[in-house]
């Protein structure tokens, strides 16, 4: 009873041309094969509304299926080991394994959850057939898979970073990548994450993700939108490769001059609530003058050290003297 009930809320499916969904494996084919063949290779896909998700809950449509291929949308796929949450993004062209994927001797449980919405579609064994005639489509999902294996080791290795802002900045510049996009103020990606979720992401605690968004959004170099989106300052990126990007699209950086900041309000489609041009003038200015003021703070510390230093050496031969009767050598 519960299999038909979990059933009876399974997403419905329908047939469509896979071609017509992907374009880059049409773009695999070439186009006069891809026109010849498009009508020939269909895949049944699943609508997911936003929300909770669980591979298991698209049986028996998935029962002979190698593979899930996201199509549009954004799935994030959480992990649970030992109490502690990981977890990666999913997007279009990614594909998905089906069936029992983890280690049978390390238990570890997997939640799923659909940003916004997401279609899916199953590859089973009506696509062999498709892959026999076109060899060129399984060369591009194998390499598919392989690219998004990096990806996964790029995630990796950003969560081995050593400080927290270190790692969102990584992160976010990670996901731009592939969903970034080039504005007058730095590079636009547009991915509503929660504090919790870059905590997942990054393996960082939720509060201590938030302190350090706090201090890059004072600095500039990372500021969220009211929407949900991310603004990142093209010399925030932590391999250097934005000012590369501000050198050839002319975008500002911290150290260009404040008239090379322009106001967003005139620029379509970015919102007029980023906090740059005039906003981030002053910001820099002021960081600039406080940086100013320790230095000079630093410097009269040292001064007053050295000082001490000079005045208890003084004293300290003084003594020797009184004690000895005769004079100290020097120190």
């Amino acid at each position: 009873m519960a299999a038909e009930a979990e059933n009876a809320h399974a997403p419905a499916t329908r047939w469509e041309r896979l071609l017509d969904l992907d374009d880059d494996l049409a773009e695999a084919l070439g186009e006069d094969v891809a026109t010849r063949a498009r009508d020939r290779i269909g895949v049944a896909t699943v609508r997911l509304e936003p929300g909770s998700w669980w591979p298991e809950s698209m049986v028996p449509e998935v029962r002979d299926a190698f593979a899930l291929l996201v199509c549009d949308g954004l799935i994030v796929r959480e992990l649970d080991l030992a109490g502690t949450l990981t977890a990666d993004l999913i997007g279009p062209g990614d594909i998905v394994a089906v069936g029992q994927t983890g280690e049978p001797l390390l238990s570890t449980r997997g939640r799923w959850h659909v940003s916004g919405a997401a279609t899916i579609a199953i590859l089973d064994g009506r696509m062999l057939p498709a892959l026999h005639a076109c060899p060129a489509l399984g060369a591009r999902l194998i390499a598919r898979g392989a690219r998004q294996a990096a990806r996964a080791a790029e995630q990796r290795a950003i969560s081995q970073l050593p400080r927290v802002e270190l790692r969102i900045r990584a992160l976010l510049w990670h996901l731009a990548e592939r969903w970034g996009r080039m504005g007058p103020a730095g590079v636009v990606v547009p991915i509503d994450l929660t504090h919790t979720a870059l905590g997942h992401l990054i393996g960082a605690r939720r509060s201590t993700v938030t302190l350090a968004l706090g201090e890059l959004s004072r600095l500039g170099s990372v500021v969220r939108r009211d929407d949900g989106a991310w603004v990142l300052r093209v010399d925030s990126n932590p391999s250097g490769v934005g000012l590369q990007l501000a050198g050839r699209l002319g975008v500002a950086t911290i150290g260009e001059p404040p008239q090379r900041a322009q106001a967003p309000a005139a620029q379509p489609g970015l919102g007029a609530s980023l906090p740059y041009g005039a906003a981030l003038t002053e910001r820099i200015d002021r960081l600039r003058t406080t940086t100013a003021e320790q230095h000079a703070r630093t410097a009269d510390i040292i001064a007053r050290c050295r000082e001490t230093s000079r005045r208890m050496a003084t004293r300290r031969k003084q003594r020797l003297s009184s004690q000895t009767g005769r004079e100290a050598p020097p120190s």
